[in-house]
């Protein structure tokens, strides 16, 4: 590391110093009514054939370091038509852009990569793009971060196969969960929300690190997550993928885009899964994964007129689960003289949804825009003795409306939104409701002056029907320090309403007793980050990329789950003291030659919590991970390569001395490193692909403790912070018809 930051610096000071003269001049733009010379500031000027440059500041104003007079420079603005200019000839004290046809829409891949930046978004916001998704098998959301340092995922017990992401330290349920900008898995539904979206639908996702903005709510806190998926304007007429596996797993994803004429196209998306083998690697006598069998099934419309834009739609989903001991062995066999422990879960799901846009006819710079969605998600949950049923039913509406103020530098979004939730839900002989209802307000103002400065002012009022007003203020800010160099900041406050039994399955997954030592109050906390992205162009095809950031969450209310007084009892209380997690992280991304990728993320967490008064680690957070991956290509991308290299350190595990001694585990995880690798080739029509993942075979040892004992004091599957599934060998088919 020590290494790369010395050479990051002498390329620097070479870069920029080697240039011999300094040119400076104005650039302008003409109004319109008046032809008045007016400033254009956040101008890119940058020589010729190269990507070195600089930035008009808000007189207009540049200088640029040439090598001769004979040089060359190119001058662009976003929605004018770029000059280039002689140095030794043109008068640079007066250029003067003229405005041109707007784009659209810019798809700029060379040199890239699969991952990238958003460099326009003052959000830190990672796009994985549909490339990278394809570099490993990404059969679903939960699996498509293999790459993506900045998200972990693992299984939240060792019996029920549901997984939970980490950011910035902290649980998922942190992060805010949306499907094309609408919530997407809440409350009951986060379980097994990341398995629901399957891989082969996803366009893109876009992972945004720290606090958002206040347009989609107020619960995002760690970060947001947005999946875009295929449009019916844009997809296939035809897409399939098949995966198989050698633990037993079968998949089949077909989508289907039809044009029904210049205003109307439609789209079916068809997902069939199953694991339909249930393996004993560690010889504990239970399922490492359950079997199951899971239909989804989406129908989406896709309207545009002259003004307005349409999307409508409707999903299903049914997913069933099995797995424990039965599964293995069978109620029936003469050899078991025990009952036997098992896992059922049943999951029934319905989705619609409409997003609505209008752009006013005579204001080019106003539109209005309006998201529906309704969710009705049943959930029925057996582990062993314990019995969890819930039915939810959630509508979100958003409204908003988009306005200029003054110029195109200032720009104005205000709306109203609105959220119900009604849960009913048993568990064991316990049986509650519970509805909410949210109706909120916000308004959020931009400044932008082009490629220079980005300024987002946001704030929303939220009258929770329980728990009373939430106030959330937000402010994010980019800055471009030169073309390439370019540092974020942002902070702000979020809220949410913590789901104690769905998103803690070790209430289930365990023989622990579960007490409520206070009644939950909403989770309440602010979070601050800063970050620096600075990007080396060698050539168009040729760069490096260097990105260092920092976040900091503080909780002023938390549910605190309390695995640490007794290893008998799992306690759920509110936070008595303090909270916080740091978050550190710095991402490398070499491209030496287009066909060429590395990319290398070291990140460190540190996560507290006060637990029976004490500040202690937060349980199963490792503090460092490391991530190195490689991508080739070969000529005319026939052949591609894809190697993973994940490396996790050590993490606090609650205690478990008070148990006998075959029942105790260490307090503190092991090290461990995972390697995944991935051979593509492609055809005409349809390309193969077949890898390894896991490769070095690495699960947590003795994951279950007390598996001899299922339904005794001391059972407990919920002590995770390793994987679970050793080396897995598969195989996968993709066929388009465009």
């Amino acid at each position: 590391m020590k290494n790369l930051i010395v050479f990051s610096f002498l390329f620097f000071i070479v870069s920029f110093g080697t240039q011999a003269q300094v040119v400076s001049g104005y650039v302008f733009e003409t109004e319109e009514n008046t032809g008045k010379l007016l400033p254009l500031p956040g101008a890119n000027v940058v020589l010729l054939g190269l990507k070195t440059g600089t930035i008009t500041d808000i007189n207009g104003k540049f200088q640029l370091q040439v090598s001769d007079k004979n040089s060359r420079i190119v001058v662009t603005y976003i929605g004018f038509k770029s000059d280039t200019l002689l140095v030794q000839s043109a008068d640079l004290s007066k250029i003067i852009l003229t405005k041109g046809s707007e784009l659209n829409e810019v798809s700029v891949t060379a040199g890239r990569g699969g991952s990238y930046v958003q460099s326009m978004n003052p959000v830190l916001t990672t796009v994985i793009s549909k490339d990278e998704l394809e570099k490993l098998p990404c059969c679903n959301l939960a699996e498509s971060f293999e790459n993506n340092a900045s998200v972990d995922v693992n299984y939240s017990d060792a019996v029920s196969g549901a997984r939970q992401i980490q950011m910035l330290g902290l649980a998922g349920v942190y992060s805010q969960l949306l499907a094309e900008n609408m919530p997407f898995a809440r409350g009951v539904g986060s379980a097994y929300g990341l398995s629901y979206i399957p891989g082969s639908w996803m366009e893109s996702i876009q992972v945004s690190k720290g606090i958002s903005t206040v347009v989609n709510g107020y619960e995002s806190i760690t970060g947001q997550i947005n999946v875009e998926y295929l449009k019916p304007h844009k997809a296939d007429l035809l897409n399939v993928n098949l995966f198989t596996s050698t633990e037993g797993r079968v998949e089949a994803n077909v989508t289907s885009a039809y044009k029904l004429n210049d205003d109307w196209s439609t789209m079916l998306l068809a997902h069939g899964s199953t694991m339909f083998m249930a393996e004993d690697k560690n010889k504990d006598s239970f399922a490492d994964m359950p079997v199951y069998k899971q239909i989804n099934v989406m129908n989406r419309w896709y309207y545009t007129g002259k003004y307005s834009e349409v999307q409508l739609g409707a999903r299903f989903i049914a997913d069933g689960r099995v797995g424990g001991q039965a599964i293995l062995h069978g109620e029936n066999e003469p050899a078991n003289t025990h009952p036997l422990y098992e896992t059922e879960i049943d999951v029934n799901r319905f989705e619609a949804f409409a997003k609505l846009g209008y752009r006013m006819p005579n204001y080019e710079k106003m539109g209005l825009g309006s998201q529906y969605s309704f969710v009705r998600h049943q959930q029925d949950m057996v582990f062993g003795h314990r019995y969890y049923k819930a039915t939810q039913n959630s509508v979100y509406t958003n409204f908003m409306l988009n306005t200029m103020l003054v110029n195109t530098r200032h720009d104005l979004t205000a709306g109203v939104s609105f959220i119900y939730d009604d849960l009913n839900q048993q568990f064991n002989d316990s049986v509650s409701a519970y509805a909410e209802y949210v109706p909120g307000a916000f308004v959020q103002y931009t400044y932008n002056i082009a490629e220079l400065i980005n300024v987002i002012v946001g704030g929303r009022i939220d009258l929770n029907s329980k728990y009373g007003v939430f106030y959330t203020p937000r402010i994010h800010a980019k800055y471009h320090i030169t073309p390439t160099t370019v540092l974020r900041i942002s902070g702000g406050k979020g809220y949410r309403m913590p789901y104690t039994i769905p998103e803690n399955l070790a209430t289930l997954a365990s023989s622990r007793t579960v007490y409520f030592e206070d009644e939950i109050k909403p989770e309440e906390a602010w979070n601050y980050g800063v970050s620096i992205n600075q990007t080396f162009e060698f050539s168009e095809n040729r760069n490096v990329r260097v990105g260092v950031d920092f976040y900091r969450t503080n909780f002023e209310n938390q549910m605190v789950v309390n695995l640490d007084r007794t290893a008998r009892a799992i306690y759920f209380g509110n936070l008595h003291g303090e909270s916080y997690s740091n978050s550190f992280q710095t991402d490398l991304t070499v491209i030496p030659h287009k066909s060429f990728e590395i990319n290398g993320s070291l990140r460190w967490n540190d996560v507290k919590v006060t637990i029976d008064d004490k500040l202690v680690d937060k349980p199963f957070s490792p503090r460092f991970k490391a991530l190195l991956a490689f991508s080739y290509k070969s000529r005319f991308d026939k052949w591609q390569f894809d190697v993973t290299n994940q490396y996790y350190g050590e993490s606090r595990v609650p205690s478990t001395q008070e148990n006998p001694l075959e029942y105790q585990r260490n307090t503190v995880s092991d090290p461990y490193y995972i390697l995944h690798f991935q051979v593509t080739r492609r055809f005409k029509m349809f390309e193969v692909y077949t890898g390894v993942e896991n490769a070095t075979d690495y699960t947590q040892p003795n994951p279950i403790i007390a598996a001899d004992e299922p339904f005794g004091e001391y059972f407990d599957s919920s002590q995770i912070w390793g994987p679970m599934s050793g080396r897995v060998f598969y195989a996968g088919f993709r066929f388009k018809i465009k």
